[in-house]
């Protein structure tokens, strides 16, 4: 700088040049450019220079051929196909030399769409125009949006990230507190949860097993009833056979003597036969009687010759018609459980013959897989349905017996004629058979 540089400035005088008058010319090619860009018009891709290179606003790579920044362009174009407005706020053209030219203009993008983002910040474009024969092409093209947040004495929007991650942070601590909160209630919440668990199963197990005492015990005092019915019904046997069968046997015995005396009344004779003759009859169903309350041995005997021998005496008291079947596979039962089941079997039995009027019974034993099946069947006459049925003494002590099997008892009116009884009990895996009497 000479020392006419350092002479105080006059009023309209400065240190900067004067700018440059702008060329139309160049002028225009922006123009150009600008008026195709905003209108979509695809002409504008015949403008761009087979040596090019340029950049987007929201790329971060360098494109260097000329293909690649067309396919670029229309891509923008088909991503919005209406027309832009651009608000251009500043330019600057520099006519470099005779073939180079760079034209940078500072604009707002206004989208035809509803938009809070662009239309709020100011889009740099420089272009290079470079005369190639007689047209001018563009050899370079590139875009840039500033960065948000950027102060007055800044380059770089520190003090702006600075303060984003402070608000970060703090977001970041807050949510981390709420987070443990959180954990901590659920933790609570699981704790608590837990304790009510435990205690659930506590009084579940609790329950459980005074349902399976009292369940034994219901057993147990079901079985003692059943035993002291059935010694009952042994003294009754017992009192049937010595005592009233001899008093009857004796009465008839007494009157045929009487009926037989050498001077007896005209009509002694006959009625002494009558009452020799009831009483005879007494004398035998009596007997008979006696020997269905009396207890078969079940120890020594098998069961399907027991259950035979019952039935034989139920055909003489009754005088009705029994058809047994036992399968092959049926299991053998122990004594107990031989009794209960041969007592349901003769319950059935008589009840068909003294409600049913039944004159022909039906027992079939089967056994399918783990299950084994009794089923009594008859020809009296027709049940009415089980909700009809009331259920007597002998219904009772039937189920009774059936529950000291864990079986299941059903009764239903036969398919034309009679009631079918069926008993339903559980086989233990290894279960030996009985021998088969059918």
């Amino acid at each position: 700088m000479n020392d006419q540089d350092d002479r105080p400035l006059g009023p309209s005088e400065s240190r900067w040049p004067a700018p440059r008058q702008e060329d139309p010319a160049l002028r225009g090619l922006l123009d150009d450019y600008l008026r195709m860009y905003a209108t979509r018009d695809d002409r504008l891709t015949a403008r761009f220079a087979e040596n090019f290179s340029g950049f987007t606003g929201g790329g971060d790579f360098l494109v260097k051929n000329r293909l690649e920044w067309v396919a670029i362009t229309r891509q923008d174009f088909a991503q919005v196909k209406d027309a832009l407005r651009l608000e251009l706020k500043d330019v600057c053209i520099q006519s470099l030399s005779d073939t180079i030219a760079v034209a940078t203009s500072f604009f707002t993008i206004h989208l035809p769409i509803k938009d809070h983002i662009l239309s709020r910040e100011t889009a740099r474009l420089v272009l290079i125009f470079r005369k190639e024969s007689a047209d001018w092409m563009i050899a370079h093209s590139s875009i840039s949006i500033p960065y948000q947040g950027v102060g007055v004495d800044e380059v770089y929007p520190l003090k702006d990230l600075v303060e984003r991650n402070r608000f970060l942070e703090e977001q970041v601590a807050e949510r981390t507190t709420q987070l443990s909160e959180a954990n901590d209630h659920l933790r609570q919440t699981n704790e608590e949860l837990a304790t009510e668990i435990t205690e659930h199963q506590r009084t579940e197990r609790q329950l459980h097993d005074l349902l399976a005492s009292r369940t034994w015990e219901l057993r147990e005092a079901t079985a003692i009833a059943l035993r002291s019915g059935a010694e009952e019904e042994d003294r009754i046997g017992r009192e049937l056979h010595d005592v009233l069968c001899p008093e009857l046997i004796g009465l008839a015995r007494h009157a045929e003597t009487l009926a037989t005396s050498p001077q007896p009344p005209p009509d002694l004779a006959d009625q002494l036969a009558a009452l020799a003759e009831k009483a005879s009859t007494a004398a035998r169903r009596a007997r008979n009687l006696s020997h269905l309350l009396a207890r078969p041995d079940l120890v020594h005997t098998s069961f399907p010759e027991l259950l035979q021998a019952q039935l034989d005496q139920l055909e003489k008291t009754f005088g009705l018609t029994c058809e047994l079947t036992i399968d092959e596979a049926f299991p053998s039962l122990g004594p107990e459980p031989s009794g209960h089941l041969i007592r349901i079997v003769r319950e059935a039995v008589t009840n068909a013959s003294r409600h049913g009027g039944a004159q022909r019974v039906w027992i079939d034993c089967v056994r399918q897989g783990d299950r084994a099946t009794v089923s009594i069947s008859n020809d009296g006459r027709l049940l009415p349905s089980p909700e009809g049925l009331a259920a007597g003494l002998g219904l009772r002590q039937m189920q009774m017996r059936a529950d000291q099997l864990e079986a299941t008892l059903s009764v239903r009116p036969g398919q034309s004629s009679g009631a079918v009884v069926e008993l339903t009990l559980p086989v233990p895996r290894g279960h030996a058979t009985s021998p088969n009497l059918s």
